[in-house]
């Protein structure tokens, strides 16, 4: 055999990054699209509540109004997780189970399964001695098949327990397998009493699968807003150096994105992994976003453009003063007057309009990042969402 022959031999194609990008993107759109649209039309109506309460029925649940409520949180802290287990805490006394989050799947099966079962075991030790049959008892989970089993969500379930589990990654990972190693929350959500949500979209699939899932909404708390801020953003001057501002990792599409808008002339300024800038903390975050004239947010999931869900950035940057344009998702309206409150685009030139006419009319601008300052405070925060999450246990345990 010639030495060409032996080169075509091992040839391997290499395609360009943006061209494997592209069709994962193509192939991740279109699975979700389809499988949104089925569960849409071949999930018949069901009544949410009357779902919960057989499940609590089945296994003869009780609440004692008389008695202390306890919350076993399960859960690995990432970043802002924190922050949900801060405002949990609120509802009693509470216990926090979790593990080192892996960064990636493991190379194999066995090493999974390994962590998987080391995990659960301890998982059950650990509430047997939070446990008593006497108390109240909320197990919150946020966490998927990945790490926690079916037969731990039974095991949590008592006659005095509610379980409730918080997906924020569903509508891109309902139930998936990766290197044989599941993904997503298809089994956790069958077993515990109800999920949460920030897809809407989603929510026939988890009732498909008999399973009752709400879109973790908010009640608006009472709060006193912070006049220093209100004075200092109506004095600031966001007109003399325009630009937009992005916090946020460099991966997918969004690089290409940010480059076609520097493209047209307005001045991009990056922070977050991947960017030339790099990292910043938290308090410089927050100083960014104050003084920044426009905060840019994506919101599509995964390898897609279009298939979007409510980012953490979506409460934060109007929380912090900030005024946020982001890619429109269907939850953002349940939050927000959108146009009044925060920008939304659809399309790269609608993100370049709605650019140049917040440049360009800067009273405006200056209203719109007051209002959502002012909505982000009193109804964005977790605070609030677990006030509307304390409202549905009083609905269950009445």
């Amino acid at each position: 055999m010639s030495i060409t022959n032996n080169r075509f031999l091992n040839f391997k194609p290499q395609f360009p990054k943006s061209f494997s990008f592209e069709l994962k993107s193509i192939y991740q759109t279109l699975k979700i699209l389809a499988e949104i649209n089925f569960y849409k039309i071949f999930c018949k109506s069901v009544n949410q509540d009357d779902l919960v309460k057989s499940k609590l029925l089945r296994r003869n649940f009780r609440w004692d109004k008389n008695e202390k409520t306890k919350i076993f949180i399960i859960l690995s802290i990432n970043n802002w997780e924190k922050l949900l287990v801060d405002e949990l805490s609120v509802l009693g006394n509470t216990y926090f189970f979790t593990w080192d989050k892996t960064s990636n799947f493991f190379k194999t099966k066995e090493e999974w399964m390994n962590f998987y079962t080391i995990l659960n075991s301890r998982l059950k030790f650990e509430f047997d001695k939070f446990y008593n049959e006497t108390d109240n008892f909320i197990v919150f989970y946020y966490a998927s098949d990945f790490s926690i089993s079916v037969d731990s969500v039974k095991y949590l379930n008592r006659k005095n327990t509610i379980s409730i589990s918080f997906c924020w990654d569903d509508i891109l990972y309902f139930k998936s397998v990766v290197k044989s190693q599941p993904v997503g929350v298809y089994n956790l959500s069958q077993d515990v009493d109800f999920n949460y949500t920030f897809s809407p979209e989603i929510i026939p699939r988890y009732n498909f699968n008999k399973a009752a899932c709400y879109f973790w909404n908010s009640i608006p708390i009472e709060v006193n807003l912070n006049n220093q801020l209100l004075s200092k953003i109506n004095d600031a001057n966001y007109t003399d150096s325009f630009y937009v501002l992005f916090v946020g990792s460099k991966y997918g599409w969004r690089e290409k994105f940010i480059n076609q808008i520097k493209e047209t002339g307005i001045n991009v300024i990056c922070y977050g992994k991947g960017w030339d800038n790099g990292e910043i903390d938290q308090l410089q975050l927050q100083k960014q976003v104050f003084n920044a004239p426009l905060t840019l947010g994506f919101s599509a999931v995964g390898y897609t453009k279009q298939i979007t869900t409510l980012k953490g950035r979506d409460f934060e940057i109007p929380l912090w003063g900030g005024l946020y344009i982001t890619q429109f998702s269907q939850g953002l309206k349940e939050y927000y007057d959108i146009e009044n409150e925060i920008l939304v685009y659809t399309s790269f030139k609608d993100c370049i309009d709605q650019i140049n006419f917040i440049q360009n009319n800067p009273v405006l601008a200056k209203r719109i990042r007051i209002a959502g300052y002012k909505r982000a405070l009193k109804f964005c925060s977790w605070e609030s969402r677990i006030l509307f999450l304390k409202s549905q246990l009083n609905t269950f345990t009445n």
